[in-house]
């Protein structure tokens, strides 16, 4: 699992998630295949089982630890990953 920085911005890092987390609400394939892979309840459901979970807050920002599929980016809004 990645760690954080030694000085994380951790309201930046809530805001991603809940960047991520709103477009999944809406439909959106690329945090749909996010979700999915970096969540094990996620991996392996097609998208109207993975809209079936009501995924929370807390899920969305487990996906900070895990980097994206290729060419998904990693949150909306030109936010990026601290490292």
């Amino acid at each position: 699992m990645a760690s954080l920085p030694e000085h994380p911005n951790l309201s930046h890092r809530r805001a991603q998630a809940k960047d991520l987390l709103r477009a999944y609400r809406r439909g959106d394939a690329r945090a749909t295949a996010r979700l999915r892979q970096a969540l094990p309840a996620a991996r392996g459901k097609h998208d109207a089982a993975l809209g079936a979970l009501d995924l929370r807050l807390h899920d969305a920002q487990s996906c900070g630890n895990t980097p994206p599929p290729p060419g998904v980016p990693l949150f909306g809004r030109g936010r990026q990953l601290l490292h």
